[in-house]
């Protein structure tokens, strides 16, 4: 700074979003602990926010906090709440402070949640010198992408040494402009997100042998000779040593039909297999079904039966389910019914017991997927997650019952007042979410959800993608489960609602793409253009004076019965029941408190 003869330098501040504000931060990376000043809630209640909704108080510790002079200082309590800074939201605790005007001091202890740390410029230099991410990348489950890479190396052929599991260590091409592009596999059940910024590797320009530089069989460390192998002499070696006659893995395919009993040979000896799944009805798969239609149908291979048994576990019109059960075309496989078509099939089919008992617990591949209408990559995860539940599991622990799942109706929290107007029903569960990741977290707590409607949110301001992306992978594994999935129109008003709006009509293609076996399921009940059947209809632009306001009671009357008429196509039965009067708030207040306790 001028004129202070270098005395003073730059203040380390951020603008940060807490209690549904915006407040300026200290960036202290001299404290071990954060402070909020007491005036700051103040403020903030004078200007009608609901302080029990954001702040959650805690115990104070048994420390004593000294300041740079070395004197204690002393605090009125301990709190924690949530704090977006950088597009990141992260819990963070403090201590309550007084006199110290509106600013927060955000110290390491919330510092290192958002990843902010001192670094010296030798090691920032090394750090620009490595593979580095150039641009945030999302790779859903069992999904592949590319990312382009920064580096400070000329242009040219490097040796990419990868510290990243989803990379693979290889030749990579550095362009012109300083970037090279790989190839990025998550083979986990989990979404992979790699950060604008991440450090993945390290360049290497040490020679290498070039492609196809091997001959077949060569001990790599021993050498050989830097001549290319013909290809087609390569390929037939490959193939066959590729075809042990004990590696028929045919069995453990999903698509798989049962031969029957008899004397086979395998290659080696003769075996004799005494299979009985090709003579057996579903009234074998449920004995205590007792629908006649539904007892007499017969499956072939492990797929259809997988899809019967995921049908009669979801499905709770009886019409429906006899016809959907009896229709092959009819896509719809859970994770739940593919582990029991398997166990049924290695009690029933001998066949595909020995090949079990042969299996070294490997991923297998399915290469084609028989007119089916799903991605191969969700097929051979639906295959070897069956495979891993069979080899662990009898038939004998399965339970196969009919559905009594219950339904989650995910509201914005300007609805939260709803048990004034209304009663649920005692399968509906009707939960209010702050923001997606609440929202998130609340459908991950709900355990056996048949139906989620999820309603969009009503904010001033639109959400990161990366809470929206959280948002989606919940909700795959709602609907990979057999959970139906409904997206309604939140009311209008904010000014990001038409943000919003769009990015959960875009949320639920990527469930879509994402759990194709079920995508039936997954239903999205508006379109880019707004109608005048959607529920928000019923009410005006304005309907509460700010974001963090509750709507009026007889706007959330009116909502909820456009909203109740507006999904009686898609659910089956009264999801609740409107009452002709609204309950007073401090009524449904020590209701709601009952009921939680």
């Amino acid at each position: 700074m001028k004129g202070t003869e270098g005395l003073f330098g730059p203040r380390s501040e951020a603008t940060v979003t807490m209690m549904s504000k915006e407040v300026t931060a200290l960036l202290d990376t001299g404290s071990e602990t954060s402070i909020i000043p007491i005036t700051l809630f103040r403020k903030v209640r004078q200007q009608g926010v609901d302080l029990d909704e954001y702040v959650e108080t805690i115990p104070m510790a048994k420390a004593v906090v000294r300041n740079a002079s070395g004197a204690a200082m002393n605090f009125l309590g301990a709190v924690r709440m949530h704090v977006t800074l950088n597009n990141e939201t992260r819990p963070v605790s403090f201590y309550i402070g007084k006199g110290m005007g509106e600013v927060v001091i955000l110290g390491t202890n919330a510092l290192e949640q958002f990843h902010i740390r001192l670094v010296s410029e030798g090691n920032s230099n090394q750090q620009e010198s490595g593979a580095v991410v150039k641009e945030r990348a999302f790779i859903p489950p069992h999904s592949s992408n590319t990312v382009e890479l920064l580096t400070k190396e000329k242009p040219g052929d490097y040796f990419l040494c990868s510290k990243d599991p989803c990379i693979a260590s290889g030749i990579c091409t550095v362009k012109d402009n300083g970037t090279a592009t790989v190839s990025v596999l998550n083979r986990s059940n989990e979404a992979k997100v790699l950060r604008r910024g991440d450090v993945v590797g390290s360049w290497s320009n040490e020679e290498w042998i070039p492609t196809q530089g091997w001959e077949t069989g060569t001990d790599m460390l021993e050498g050989g000779t830097r001549e290319e192998i013909d290809d087609q002499k390569r390929a037939t070696e490959a193939i066959a040593a590729a075809r042990p006659e004990d590696a028929d893995n045919s069995a453990l395919l999903i698509f798989f039909v049962c031969p029957g009993a008899g004397r086979r040979s395998n290659g080696h000896e003769i075996e004799d297999y005494g299979c009985s799944v090709r003579d057996l009805t579903f009234a074998d798969v449920v004995p205590c079904e007792l629908d006649p239609v539904v007892r007499s149908l017969k499956f072939s291979s492990i797929f259809s039966l997988a899809q019967m048994i995921s049908i009669y576990e979801n499905e709770v019109d009886v019409d429906k389910k006899r016809y959907l059960m009896r229709t092959p075309s009819y896509n719809f496989v859970t994770i739940s019914g593919v582990e029991k078509a398997y166990t049924f099939f290695k009690r029933h089919c001998e066949h595909l017991l020995k090949t079990l008992l042969r299996h070294d617990g490997s991923n297998i591949a399915i290469i084609a997927k028989d007119a089916v209408d799903m991605e191969l990559a969700q097929l051979n995860d639906l295959t070897n997650t069956g495979i891993r539940y069979a080899m662990t599991h009898s038939w004998e622990e399965i339970s196969i019952e009919g559905p009594k799942k219950q339904t989650l109706i995910m509201v914005p929290n300007g609805v939260r007042g709803c048990a004034r107007v209304l009663r649920a029903e005692d399968n509906v569960t009707i939960s209010a979410y702050r923001d997606l990741r609440n929202a998130a977290t609340t459908v991950r707590d709900h355990k056996d959800v048949g139906v989620c409607i999820f309603v969009t949110p009503t904010s001033e301001k639109p959400y990161d993608a990366a809470e929206w992306q959280a948002l989606a992978m919940t909700m795959t594994k709602v609907a990979r489960c057999g959970g139906k999935l409904l997206l309604v129109s939140g009311p209008r008003g904010e000014q990001a609602w038409e943000k919003n709006r769009s990015d959960a009509h875009s949320m639920f293609e990527v469930i879509r793409s994402a759990a194709t076996a079920v995508k039936g399921n997954v239903v999205s009940l508006f379109s880019t253009v707004p109608s005048m059947t959607e529920p928000l209809a019923c009410l005006g632009e304005s309907n509460r004076p700010s974001e963090v306001a509750v709507y009026p009671a007889q706007s959330t009357k009116a909502y909820f019965k456009a909203l109740q008429d507006f999904l009686a196509p898609h659910v089956r039965g009264r999801l609740y029941e409107l009452l002709s009067e609204p309950v007073p708030r401090k009524a449904a207040y020590k209701d709601k408190r009952r009921i939680l306790h």
